[in-house]
């Protein structure tokens, strides 16, 4: 079975590529350092990289942590995989259908578009 969001759950720090470049940014921070901030202060959700992570960026914004996952699990399922060619073969009632306001479906539509434009 597909586990929520919730339970996939990965903090920025918990990044290998990230952690190193957060701990030099607390220790040398005037602000941060002073203040004594760990890593774990900063306690931001990890989406994931690529595509799909921007995507599900663009879906989970403006609303709750359960309408997010709701609305990424619904997406996931009707696009399994989730690229800018598998976006841009949806027509706009196909994005609506997955539960997209029109707002979110343009701009998960113009973002494909422009990588596939790269």
């Amino acid at each position: 079975t597909r586990s929520t969001l919730a339970e996939k759950r990965k903090f920025l720090y918990q990044v290998p590529r990230i952690q190193d470049g957060l701990a030099h940014l607390l220790k040398n921070d005037p602000v941060f350092s002073t203040l004594g901030v760990k890593p774990k202060d900063i306690a931001r959700d990890y989406i994931g990289p690529g595509f799909p992570g921007l995507v599900r960026i663009v879906i989970g914004q403006q609303v709750s942590v359960q309408a997010a996952d709701s609305l990424w699990r619904r997406f996931e399922d009707g696009v399994p995989s989730v690229t800018p060619n598998s976006v841009l073969i949806l027509s706009q009632d196909d994005m609506r259908a997955l539960g997209l306001s029109h707002q979110k479906a343009r701009y998960i539509r113009d973002l494909a578009a422009a990588i596939k434009a790269k």
